[in-house]
């Protein structure tokens, strides 16, 4: 939403939260696609009409360039024409919305419309599709406790924020991991401009040919990276052609840990103070516990698993690949550290940063900004953590034009 708008919303929230009716706005806001079913039964879960109706003014704060008029709309078509009055001065017939802080000067055609031959474009609403896979609690009893708070974060930002059609998936096997994704892959995104999808688990490192690493399901069974992936390469989801395919994976790479390098200024003798693994007195599975003062226990979320062949590649590296974001919460052999009340390193780095940044910035400039967050903000002891990714994205990618 504008600026202007929001500003003219918020000095108008007194009179519109003594006098509206929220819950007859409701189903016309879904219907115009501004509020998902579950965002509505958020709303209604304030209590009070006075609550729900200053609820849902802040939940529209944060909605698309469609979402005041709609409002508007709403009001006139539910016999509040008096609220409805209230707003009409900043929607004149034939006037314009004024150009959106979000448009971060992106180019545009004489005709005002956006040129997105060097970005993709992002203007559909929702965008797309945000699948998040959680798997939190094991079969074997390892379990992953705080990833619910990860799960809980990321939907509530990518709906309400970034306006995506959230869809979460928790506990599953490996064959039910890939049937999720096979039938996200198989849906008609044709009015997309987006697809991403979380998937946060265990992991392993195997012996690899394009994209290292495995997630495990609940049962213990692994997937591939490389097999998440497929469904989506080229012709085998063709309404995603030449729109970005987003994929994060929360999950260790190995059993390694990083114990960082002193920067310069810390060493005594002027000489940066390196360490190596050698210091790390730790063996055997990694899948321990350990004590963070302050901030309850930290997880890994893996161990080593070495294959002594490796199978055919499930994905050839050919040009159908184009379009793709594959970003990893660690770098390959190493562990993904988890708070259980706070969640994991990667995720709190990622949302801090696109909660701060999304408005202006491409999403490569943002990883960019969560390695260097993860890197200052997140330390047990010695042990650091980076993430990694790989990419074949063809344009900038901008989640708010």
């Amino acid at each position: 939403m504008d600026e202007n708008l929001r500003q003219l919303l918020r000095s108008l929230r007194v009179p519109l939260v003594k006098d509206m009716d929220p819950a007859s706005l409701f189903d016309h806001l879904v219907t115009a696609r501004i509020f998902t079913d579950d965002q509505v039964e958020d709303i209604k879960q304030q209590g009070t009409r006075r609550a729900q109706a200053s609820k849902l003014l802040q939940e529209l704060e944060r909605r698309g360039p469609r979402a005041f008029p709609a409002l508007v709309s709403a009001l006139v078509e539910t016999k509040q024409q008096h609220l409805a009055d209230l707003l009409q001065p900043s929607l004149r017939p034939g006037q314009p919305l004024p150009k959106t802080k979000f448009d971060v000067n992106h180019k545009t055609s004489g005709t005002g419309v956006h040129d997105f031959s060097d970005k993709y474009k992002m203007t559909a609403d929702p965008r797309g599709d945000c699948l998040i896979i959680n798997n939190e609690k094991f079969q074997d009893g390892n379990n992953r406790p705080g990833s619910s708070i990860d799960t809980d974060n990321l939907r509530n930002f990518f709906s309400t924020n970034l306006l995506f059609s959230v869809i979460v998936r928790e506990d599953l096997t490996a064959k039910e991991i890939m049937n999720e994704l096979n039938e996200l892959a198989a849906k008609d995104h044709g009015k997309a401009d987006c697809c991403v999808v979380f998937i946060m688990s265990h992991g392993k490192e195997v012996a690899h040919k394009s994209f290292p690493g495995v997630v495990l399901g609940v049962d213990g069974e692994q997937v591939r990276v490389e097999s998440l992936i497929a469904p989506f390469i080229g012709d085998r989801c063709r309404s995603l052609t030449e729109k970005p395919k987003l994929f994060f994976i929360q999950a260790c790479g190995g059993d390694k840990k990083d114990v960082g390098v002193a920067v310069k200024e810390d060493a005594t003798d002027g000489r940066p103070v390196t360490f190596s693994d050698d210091d790390d007195n730790t063996s055997g599975n990694v899948d321990m516990v350990e004590i963070v003062d302050g901030k309850g226990e930290l997880q890994v979320d893996a161990s080593i698993y070495m294959e002594e062949e490796d199978e055919t590649d499930a994905v050839p590296i050919v040009p159908q690949m184009a379009d793709l974001l594959l970003a990893y919460s660690t770098t390959p052999g190493y562990v993904s550290f988890r708070q259980k009340e706070e969640g994991s390193w990667y995720v709190q780095a990622l949302l801090g940063v696109l909660k701060s940044d999304a408005h202006k910035e491409d999403l490569l400039s943002m990883l960019t900004k969560v390695n260097d967050k993860l890197s200052a903000d997140y330390q047990h002891g010695l042990y650091k953590q980076i993430g990694s990714s790989s990419m074949t994205l063809r344009k900038k990618l901008f989640f708010h034009l």
